[in-house]
């Protein structure tokens, strides 16, 4: 199942500021990594797309953003030439699908902003898509503000190479993925359940702080989220411990998932 198609409009944006001399090459690897992430936070992608997904690892591999990076994409090479698809597919349903053991973790940007899905960022999502000449796929589940859906949709606008499809991208990282990711990638590194999205999480980490550089966007802390109906609950319970938003540190998570 293709996950875009073309809409024949055309898109009128504004030329960009960052270097042309530079674009080329830093785009196609970001393009590349938007689609590794696009793949693994995508149900069922992984499975359609092993050989390209093994292609990208092996390319990242060689040019990793830091040694940790290096050793994550190697133990994610290392599963998948072993076992395939089988064990991080079966991983990721009881990560982000299966809600019966443990609550599923939320890849959509809404749910992080208001506590629920299809809100503000839903809208903004389909908002910006209409100023591409892409769509998202009837057929396609998930919604326009899901991580997977983002990271492919920024894959596809970065292969375009289009000045205006560039911009998008830009726009698309500032106002939907940027403030937000941090939360996912936590909850992945919390997780005791999580083995090889942990590895992801923290490449995923790299790589959103190497674009917050790249693109000048606001740099994000690593937070744990309390959704709105735990709040709810807590305030109606005064005798619980509260739990807040406080930054931590990557090691700290790490750390406590560990123990």
């Amino acid at each position: 199942m293709e996950i875009l198609h073309i809409n024949n409009e055309k898109n009128k944006a504004k030329t960009s500021s960052i270097a042309q001399d530079q674009q080329p090459v830093i785009n196609k690897a970001r393009c590349m990594y938007y689609n590794l992430f696009g793949i693994l936070f995508i149900y069922g992608e992984l499975e359609k797309k092993y050989d390209k997904i093994i292609n990208i690892l092996e390319q990242i591999f060689t040019n990793p953003m830091n040694e940790t990076a290096k050793d994550d994409i190697f133990k994610l090479l290392k599963e998948l030439e072993s076992h395939q698809t089988k064990n991080i597919t079966y991983e990721f349903n009881e990560l982000f699908i299966n809600n019966f053991n443990t609550k599923a973790i939320n890849l959509t940007m809404s749910y992080y902003d208001e506590g629920y899905e299809r809100g503000e960022k839903y809208l903004l999502a389909k908002q910006l898509i209409k100023k591409s000449k892409f769509r998202r796929n009837e057929s396609f589940v998930e919604t326009e503000d899901d991580l997977g859906f983002l990271c492919m949709l920024n894959a596809t606008l970065l292969d375009d190479t289009k000045e205006e499809s560039i911009l998008l991208a830009k726009e698309i990282f500032e106002k939907i993925i940027n403030p937000y990711v941090n939360y996912i990638i936590v909850e992945i590194l919390k997780n005791t359940q999580a083995i090889f999205y942990k590895p992801v999480a923290r490449i995923l980490s790299s790589f959103m702080e190497f674009e917050r550089i790249y693109l000048d966007a606001h740099m994000q802390k690593y937070q744990a989220f309390v959704d709105k109906s735990e709040a709810l609950y807590q305030e109606k319970n005064p005798k619980l411990k509260k739990r807040q938003k406080t930054p931590i540190s990557m090691e700290e998570i790490v750390a406590k998932a560990d123990k």
